[in-house]
């Protein structure tokens, strides 16, 4: 479901060339095995996402964090887990951004 929601908003949308990367949350109370807790933050619990999104706030990609136990592609594997994650979410628009 993931995947053909991120095909579609790639293929619908032309993105500005500009592009960010950051984490988000969303409100989660229910049980679930990749519900976070972080009290510092003012949604404290929740389901992570990482997204990557245009200048005018458009998610052209997001990936549900599943926490450590997270299938890696094997291109990335010798990256930290930020630039793993900036590097799976952005791959896809290297042929796609004109600069």
């Amino acid at each position: 479901m993931i995947t053909n929601l991120n095909n579609k908003f790639i293929e619908l949308y032309n993105p500005t060339r500009e592009l960010s990367v950051d984490e988000s949350m969303i409100t989660f109370k229910g049980r679930s095995s990749m519900k976070q807790y972080n009290p510092l933050k003012p949604i404290k619990r929740g389901s992570k996402l990482w997204c990557v999104a245009d200048q005018r706030g458009y998610v052209l990609k997001f990936e549900l964090y599943q926490g450590k136990a997270q299938e890696i592609e094997d291109e990335f594997k010798e990256y930290s887990l930020g630039e793993r994650v900036v590097l799976f979410l952005t791959k896809v628009f290297g042929a796609r951004i004109e600069f």
